[in-house]
C-alpha cells in the first residue's frame, strides 16, 4: 500500500541522495575533462557556473520536498488522533444506552476496532 519512500527513514534517503550528488558531480568533472574542450572566446568556468545553479536547485527541491513530507505527516498524526478522540468519546456515549443496546454495540465496536488495529499492524 505505502511506497518505498513511505517506509523508509528520512536519514536513510538523506544519506543516499548525498552519495548520488556527489556520484554525479564526479561523472559531471569526468565528463568535463573527457568532452569539456574550450572553445575560442568561451570563458572559462562556464561548468562551474552551472554546478553552482544546479546545485542552488537541488537544494531548493530537496527543502520543498522534506517540507512537504513533514507537512503531510502531520496531517497523518492529525487524523489518528482525531480517530483516537472519537472512538474515546463513542466508547463514552455507549453508556447512555440500555444494557441490551449496550452490550451489543460494545460487541460490533471490539470487532470494528480489532480491524483498525488489524488494518494499522499491517500498513506499518
Amino acid at each position: 500500500m505505502y511506497s518505498l519512500i513511505h517506509r523508509t527513514e528520512a536519514l536513510t534517503i538523506t544519506i543516499v541522495l548525498f552519495i548520488v550528488m556527489i556520484a554525479m558531480v564526479l561523472v559531471g568533472r569526468w565528463a568535463s575533462i573527457k568532452w569539456g574542450k574550450e572553445e575560442k572566446g568561451e570563458p572559462k568556468g562556464r561548468t562551474e557556473l552551472i554546478a553552482r545553479v544546479l546545485f542552488g536547485l537541488s537544494g531548493f527541491i530537496l527543502a520543498f520536498t522534506f517540507g512537504m513530507s513533514g507537512t503531510r505527516l502531520e496531517k497523518v498524526r492529525n487524523v489518528v488522533e482525531q480517530e483516537a478522540n472519537d472512538i474515546g468519546t463513542a466508547i463514552l456515549r455507549s453508556d447512555l444506552y440500555a444494557d441490551s443496546v449496550r452490550e451489543g454495540f460494545r460487541a460490533d465496536f471490539k470487532n470494528y476496532l480489532e480491524a483498525v488495529i488489524d488494518f494499522y499492524a499491517k500498513s506499518y
